[in-house]
């Protein structure tokens, strides 16, 4: 913007000096004679001074627009930064609130029916590993402690029509912390879980040989 401002005066002042010159030719009465010659000459000057303003109009304006579009890289580099940056953020913030109905849903059921609340707290760790909320899988950690040390470990029936082992068969399918490996954070509680997850087996196994 400054360098046209700057174009713009020098072509202002370059025009005030030809027309102050052309005002004294005129008031002094200077006579000027033109032969042929002059007039060539004068005319290949002229196109030579206009062309090579021309060009470097051009030169300017390609620099111009050249910096522009950098800009416009730019800004659009970082705008696609940002917005990554937020799309990330919102599906982490889902994970998390998917991770907490799970969680509450699991609570509700903890005493009545403890191993559909074990699926649930299952699902709630699951998403919670994707929302890399740390605070969140360790009280879902505590949680499973609970719910088998609590319940599942005092479960003395063999009835499959009482309430406590509803979803008792669905345990082995959908527990697996196959489930759990894509997420990074999963290393560092895989063996804390998969201890439960097996105590939570062989309780199976003893309560179908009844």
């Amino acid at each position: 913007m400054k360098k046209t401002i700057a174009l713009i005066k020098w072509l202002s002042i370059s025009a005030f000096i030809l027309s102050l010159l052309a005002c004294i030719v005129t008031w002094l009465r200077v006579d000027v004679y033109i032969t042929n010659d002059t007039f060539v000459g004068l005319m290949t000057g002229f196109m030579g001074v206009s062309t090579t303003l021309i060009i470097g109009f051009q030169i300017f304006n390609f620099i111009e627009n050249s910096n522009k579009i950098k800009k416009i890289e730019s800004l659009q580099l970082e705008l696609n930064t940002e917005l990554k940056k937020a799309q990330i953020e919102r599906k982490q913030n889902e994970y998390k609130m998917t991770s907490l109905v799970a969680r509450a849903h699991a609570m509700s059921q903890i005493e009545r029916q403890p191993f559909t609340a074990f699926i649930s707290l299952f699902r709630s760790l699951k998403y919670a590993l994707l929302s890399k909320d740390t605070e969140v899988i360790k009280k879902i950690l505590i949680d499973i402690h609970y719910a088998y040390n609590r319940y599942i470990s005092q479960i003395n029936t063999s009835s499959l029509t009482d309430p406590k082992l509803t979803h008792i068969d669905d345990i082995d399918d959908d527990c697996q912390t196959s489930e759990l490996n894509s997420s990074a954070l999963f290393s560092l509680i895989k063996d804390e879980y998969t201890e439960v997850f097996n105590k939570i087996q062989e309780k199976i196994k003893k309560i179908k040989k009844k």
